[in-house]
């Protein structure tokens, strides 16, 4: 302490130094809070905006590839095949589900991960394009099949998927359809839709025989949300699954089991297909095969 000419105690310059200093080192962490918070905001916004160009970037991109497609009053999809396939030759189908936003094309890759982040005409984009299991056949004659779609915010790719599991939605979109340029336009009755976890074995697209693909399929039905009730699983010869992620649980997944079926309704018989059939392994002592 020292006496001022006044008489009065004042504090001495030391301390009023270190004053000073812890004042520096409070307005120093206030900036640093202040510009890491701005960094903050501004990767963020920068997340925000890449998805938002996505987005309009694959509407854009989605809008122009469907006007060459047309789904008539006869529910036959008329599609300009050549010009599609010249964009793209991974081109195998075309999926429809009347009064959704499900109206894209149908590719397969050579695995199960380039659709994933790569849109119809190869560009790098996070909605990518609904696509075929690599390991199922290019025209659907297997007698199970999956088709894989992403699940965006915006409502597009497989979005609307996950409204299935709703009774009334369910019961007002009975149909989807798909089309192959060979074969044309197939109707699908959605006879069921189930969640699955991320990590769950699910797929199986090779079987024993017929009673095999059969208990595969009563399987399905067994932990169904929704279901028809005039088509019974015995009576399924073939499916098409449609798949999205959803979010009724962490790394959910929602699934359309799709069932074609003829002018009457009734589900179209297909005999056991040789690519899902597995081969079975003769073991040591078992009878030859006939017996």
């Amino acid at each position: 302490m020292m006496r001022n000419d006044r008489g009065r105690l004042s504090m001495g310059r030391g301390a009023h130094d270190k004053e000073s200093g812890g004042s520096r080192k409070g307005g120093g962490l206030s900036k640093l809070l202040l510009v890491t918070g701005i960094l903050l905001c501004v990767v963020a916004c920068a997340i925000l905006g890449g998805k938002m160009h996505d987005y309009w970037a694959g509407d854009r991109l989605y809008d122009d590839v469907s006007d060459r497609v047309r789904l008539d009053d006869r529910f036959e999809l008329d599609a300009d095949w050549v010009s599609l396939r010249e964009e793209n030759p991974d081109l195998v189908a075309w999926v429809q589900i009347p009064d959704t936003n499900i109206d894209y094309p149908v590719v397969q890759g050579s695995d199960n991960e380039y659709y994933l982040y790569h849109a119809f005409d190869g560009s790098s984009l996070a909605v990518g394009c609904p696509f075929l299991d690599y390991e199922n056949q290019r025209d659907l004659s297997d007698n199970n099949n999956f088709i894989y779609g992403h699940n965006m915010r915006n409502g597009s790719m497989f979005h609307d998927l996950a409204s299935f599991t709703d009774q009334g939605f369910f019961d007002e979109h009975p149909y989807a359809y798909i089309a192959t340029e060979r074969d044309g336009t197939r109707r699908y009755r959605i006879v069921g839709v189930f969640l699955a976890g991320g990590d769950e074995k699910v797929k199986q697209v090779q079987f024993m025989d017929r009673d095999d693909y059969g208990a595969y399929v009563r399987g399905l039905f067994d932990r169904c949300e929704v279901t028809v009730p005039d088509i019974a699983p015995g009576d399924i010869t073939r499916t098409v699954i449609l798949s999205t992620c959803s979010y009724q649980f962490n790394d959910a997944r929602t699934m359309l089991i799709c069932v074609e079926v003829d002018e009457s309704g009734l589900p179209v018989v297909y005999p056991m297909s040789a690519h899902s059939l597995t081969p079975r392994t003769v073991v040591a002592g078992d009878p030859p095969a006939g017996q």
